[in-house]
């Protein structure tokens, strides 16, 4: 049976910064340690990125390409975590940091949101993950936009918290409520997160505030935004400003 997530959960409470707390224009970029510890400062919980290297690694980074955020003309699952870990991140001092040595700096003080990145067939990625967390004492949630990969982690770890990202390109499936009970029932995700770009998800987030699933708004970079997404959801993640 699915777990409901209460009230007063933090998914539910507390606003989520993007990719750490980061700000360029400070040397701190995005899902860096230095990010990662400005949220912890200032008490947000955390959502980060992870994505797997050449040599089975779990790494902490967006893009799939290293292009916008190291200058290098390659994917991220060319290489090896040894080597990306000597690469500076926008010409800072930042490294691209392991899943691991992010969760042993965090080490349990606010939560943590981590987003697995798209993949095709679910497994040895997710495993990572899990592995991972398996002795971590903080809180945390586990969030994919792939349906198949969120059923396996139910499979795997039952007691984990792990939702489903909606963006634009899958938005308009979610028009059609067939395609709702598929989630609903195949997936059966705790949280759906829905990207704010474009229309409020009207149908579909009224079908999932109906099944008492949290709702999540990403990526809010302002107090108007923030007011917008209010009107379904009930929580953000946000970057570029402060809530409230």
């Amino acid at each position: 049976m699915k777990k409901i997530i209460p009230p007063d959960h933090w998914l539910r409470t507390r606003p989520i910064a993007h990719r750490g707390l980061h700000d360029i224009n400070k040397g701190i970029p995005e899902n860096s340690i230095s990010a990662f510890e400005e949220a912890c400062q200032k008490g947000f919980p955390i959502e980060l990125d992870v994505r797997i290297t050449g040599d089975g690694k779990a790494v902490v980074f967006h893009d799939f390409l290293l292009k916008r955020l190291v200058g290098i003309n390659k994917w991220v699952s060319s290489m090896s975590a040894s080597s990306l870990g000597k690469l500076k991140i926008l010409d800072t001092g930042e490294k691209i940091p392991l899943l691991d040595e992010v969760l042993e700096h965090i080490n349990g003080r606010v939560p943590v949101l981590i987003e697995i990145k798209r993949n095709l067939l679910p497994g040895i990625f997710e495993n990572l993950v899990v592995s991972s967390l398996k002795n971590y004492n903080g809180e945390f949630a586990i969030l994919t936009f792939n349906p198949i990969a969120l059923r396996y982690l139910h499979h795997q770890v039952p007691d984990y918290i792990s939702g489903i990202n909606i963006g634009n390109a899958e938005k308009f499936l979610f028009k059609i409520s067939s395609f709702n009970n598929f989630v609903n029932n195949f997936c059966a995700p705790q949280f759906i997160s829905y990207s704010l770009r474009g229309k409020v998800p009207d149908f579909s987030a009224k079908y999932f505030n109906a099944q008492n699933l949290p709702i999540l708004a990403w990526t809010v970079h302002s107090h108007e935004e923030e007011k917008f997404a209010r009107q379904f959801a009930d929580n953000i993640i946000f970057e570029q400003y402060l809530p409230e």
